[in-house]
């Protein structure tokens, strides 16, 4: 039976279990827990061959982004997720998810270049990224104000004082262009992955390494759906499928045209 390492992202504590692939799964509806690489005996790729070199590794995937790519919160929809379904169809272990709201930083930042395949959701470049555990945006300091009837926290009325006096959105998308092209050329260039790049809302930046998806995450999924049939990455179960098939085949494609290198 396959040994997975566990790692709880808020304590970064570690702990080994012997389970199956399925059983794994459900053991990662724990929103605090993911997968670490791992070995394994006898894993199959999606073609049903052990690749060369990697008889005994599992693969991994990463997704670096905001809420499209998220760990599905509630633990009776997390198999429907389409991040769930797409590491189910490529038998590989998630290693990490998008954050709720994070502005594009997090998705360099989160960038793990052992990962086999990396699915980045790039969002709009007028998010402001304090740190890994603050990002902000306009939209939401606005709601806050219409619905709540002002900005409680100092962060958040900090944030919206720079947004209403300093913040520039032609030097954003300038300074969001650069950035991705740096990405793009100092990192990338040297990652040995499949890297899948979809745009949130717009696309600002096409890239030269990985394979990009032009359609914008947001033009994929139905606007007049009501909220609760929506999991928590803003797609309905319908829609999960969808996405993780069109990745799943463009990830299939790409390794028959490359012989899987």
């Amino acid at each position: 039976m396959p040994n997975y390492t566990i790692k709880n992202v808020k304590t970064n504590e570690h702990h080994n279990v012997d389970c199956t692939y399925s059983e794994l799964q459900e053991i990662l509806k724990n929103s605090d827990l993911v997968s670490a690489p791992l070995l394994v005996g006898g894993v199959k790729d999606m073609f049903g061959k052990t690749p060369d070199g990697s008889k005994d590794l599992m693969k991994t995937i990463n997704f670096c982004g905001e809420s499209f790519s998220q760990k599905e919160p509630n633990k009776d929809n997390y198999s429907l997720s389409w991040t769930t379904l797409l590491a189910n169809k490529l038998n590989a272990s998630i290693i990490g998810w998008g954050k709720p709201g994070a502005a594009y930083e997090h998705a360099i930042q989160s960038f793990d270049n052992t990962a086999d395949y990396t699915i980045f959701c790039w969002t709009d470049p007028n998010r402001l990224y304090v740190n890994s555990e603050y990002s902000a945006m306009i939209g939401d300091l606005n709601e806050d104000i219409r619905i709540k009837g002002g900005i409680k926290a100092d962060k958040d009325k900090a944030a919206y004082a720079y947004y209403k006096y300093l913040h520039n959105i032609p030097v954003a998308k300038q300074r969001f262009k650069r950035e991705l092209y740096w990405f793009d050329h100092a990192i990338l260039s040297n990652y040995k992955g499949v890297a899948i790049h979809l745009p949130c809302f717009r696309t600002y930046y096409t890239f030269t390494h990985g394979i990009n998806i032009n359609t914008p995450l947001d033009d994929m999924r139905s606007k007049n759906v009501e909220w609760w049939k929506e999991l928590a990455n803003h797609f309905t179960n319908q829609e999960n499928v969808r996405l993780a098939d069109k990745i799943y085949n463009i990830i299939k494609e790409h390794h028959e045209k490359t012989n899987y290198k």
